[in-house]
């Protein structure tokens, strides 16, 4: 009896295929000109429909604690880009369910690691005088730190270098003022710690969208802008702003959906009531002519006992005459 063909021993040169594809991926003939291994449909299953969104997960989580190794599809810059030309708008939204079945799965986990984690670190009762990133005054230098920022930026972009060094010292001056709080505050929480023993570089949070330990006590903007555009921070930020924008979707559609039911209820209720005004009105007429009925029947009754009693009558008068003209 032949073994099948799949059971068949491999050739050397397709051996010889499956160790390149194994070491340089399945993209190592993607001169980013056209298909891969004669695959020009992007449509193809072989190609990963996440690397043509632009969020395939294997390439957002490379070389972090979350990496899920080399993806096992096709990533082609050429079917990404005949991608982009022909999907637009709407059509991206078939995409959602693929999307949502791939990462609220990814979230979810992530989510209770930062449970978990906070749950080990249980932070100071008094976390809102600590922790620099919860003062007030911090929080609004640093809304106002950024604001300028971006006005220095703009003004940059237009040419305008004058002003765009001015807002500079501004910024320099409320990041002095920002650093002077957080040195206040760990100053106080060293004197709060000595008495209890406790390390004060050991003081950690747990970043809500990556689960990351952060020092609460790192009031370093590039040190904390470092970490907001690391891989896993970013990646799972992107995942959390897909899952949030495909729920927003959702809902509205089943609010339009539940409108359209209104809609039709309300049509159907307007025809009910048509139809009941309709039968009152048939109703309200056969009962006019019910009533028309009986008084032309009670009116020919009437008559009829008239008659009667007129033609009784005569006969009791001639009746009396008779017997006055025999006497």
């Amino acid at each position: 009896m032949s073994r099948r063909y799949r059971d068949a021993p491999k050739s050397d040169l397709a051996s010889q295929r499956e160790m390149l594809d194994n070491l340089m991926g399945l993209n190592r003939n993607d001169d980013g000109n056209n298909g891969v291994n004669g695959i020009n449909d992007y449509n193809d299953e072989r190609v990963c429909k996440f690397y043509l969104l632009g969020m395939c997960p294997h390439d957002m989580f490379i070389n972090t604690k979350v990496d899920c190794g080399p993806c096992d599809k096709i990533h082609s810059d050429y079917l990404k880009q005949q991608f982009e030309l022909n999907v637009t708008g709407e059509q991206l939204y078939k995409y959602d369910t693929m999307l949502e079945r791939e990462f609220a799965p990814k979230v979810h986990d992530i989510d209770r690691v930062i449970e978990k984690a906070r749950g080990r670190l249980e932070l100071e009762k008094n976390e809102d005088e600590t922790n620099p990133d919860l003062n007030p005054e911090s929080i609004r230098l640093t809304a106002e730190i950024h604001t300028l920022t971006l006005e220095a930026e703009a003004a940059g972009e237009e040419g305008d270098i004058d002003k765009a060094q001015e807002i500079m010292s501004k910024i320099e001056e409320l990041q002095k003022q920002k650093q002077e709080i957080a040195t206040r505050i760990t100053e106080k929480l060293k004197v709060m710690q000595a008495k209890i023993g406790n390390d004060v570089n050991k003081k950690l949070r747990v970043c809500d969208v990556c689960g990351s330990f952060l020092s609460i006590f790192d009031s370093d903007n590039r040190r904390l802008q470092d970490h907001f555009i690391g891989k896993q921070h970013y990646g799972f930020q992107v995942m959390r702003d897909t899952l949030a924008a495909i729920k927003q979707r959702k809902e509205a559609k089943k609010s339009s959906n539940n409108n359209s039911s209104d809609d039709r209820i309300d049509v159907r209720d307007k025809d009910r009531g048509d139809r009941d005004e309709s039968n009152r009105r048939r109703s309200r007429e056969r009962e006019r002519d019910r009533s028309s009925d009986r008084k032309r029947r009670d009116s020919r009754d009437r008559d009829y006992r008239r008659r009667s009693r007129d033609r009784g009558s005569r006969r009791y008068r001639d009746d009396s005459r008779d017997r006055d003209r025999r006497r």
